[in-house]
């Protein structure tokens, strides 16, 4: 309320919105991400009202970047424009445009090195197997086998998270068949993390993005919990497009003056 910006935009996880009390329609999951598929919990609620207080019409919308990159991800966005601009965010111009993309389209060369630096070690392989061994969907229901912790490479990613690099994490998925087809199940081969890169390239940052030698072990476990943890550049990028665009198209501007965002802007996002 002290600054009063134009604008803002706000990113966090899905589960904000519904925490606290609220719900997401069962009918809609994973399908819908309209604001009618979600009942906002009491937490939610009381964000939107705090940042309304300060003078903002508010808007929000849960988004998967699995419209720009092979990646299922829900990111819930808040979008607020000073009120005294008359402006209402429009969620339809945020759009993707690569819905069919797949995991296989990032991957490593399958014989390179960061791909083997990335290989499961023969603990962690026998720690793998006693998950698949002990670990049931349900009461009664067989063992879980290594091809349910494989990724799907013709498929969306699932979410990257900041634990992805721990076997201990029974969300983590392996890469069980590389691109060329040969197999990583433990026999001349053990099942393999994605590497840096593909996660880089899972979230939607360009090869110029800087990422850690596969060799220095440390710097990769602090890249896995930073990666897991960022926002998806593509995503972002279109939502302040279309607030730059709307921006843009306000008559009379700011203070009456006009306003007009800097050549660079949308581009300084990704």
């Amino acid at each position: 309320s002290a600054r009063q910006p134009a604008a803002f935009l706000f990113e966090n996880v899905a589960g904000l919105v519904t925490m606290d009390g609220g719900a997401r329609s069962a009918s809609v999951a994973r399908k819908a991400y309209t604001d009618a598929a979600f009942t906002p919990g009491r937490t939610f609620a009381r964000i939107v009202e705090e940042l309304s207080q300060c003078g903002y019409a508010v808007s929000w919308r849960v988004v998967s970047a699995k419209e720009w990159l092979p990646q299922q991800r829900e990111r819930v966005y808040l979008v607020g424009f000073r009120r005294d601009l008359g402006i209402e965010m429009r969620w339809d111009g945020v759009r993707g445009g690569k819905p069919s993309s797949a995991l296989r389209d990032v991957l490593e060369t399958p014989r390179s090195e960061a791909a083997a630096a990335c290989e499961l070690s023969e603990a962690q392989w026998q720690q793998l197997r006693g998950q698949l061994a002990s670990f049931k969907r349900w009461p009664g229901a067989p063992p879980c086998s290594l091809s349910d912790r494989a990724v799907d490479l013709c498929a969306k990613a699932p979410t990257l998270t900041s634990s992805y690099r721990h076997v201990s994490n029974y969300t983590s998925r392996y890469v069980c068949e590389e691109l060329d087809g040969s197999l990583r199940d433990g026999g001349q081969r053990r099942p393999r993390f994605l590497s840096p890169r593909e996660c880089a390239r899972l979230m939607g940052f360009p090869d110029s993005f800087a990422v850690p030698p596969a060799h220095d072990t440390h710097a990769t476990a602090h890249f896995y919990r930073q990666i897991g943890n960022a926002v998806c550049p593509p995503v972002v990028e279109s939502v302040a497009a279309e607030m730059l665009r709307l921006l843009e198209a306000e008559r009379g501007g700011v203070g009456g003056q006009g306003w007009r965002a800097p050549a660079a802007a949308v581009e300084g996002v990704a």
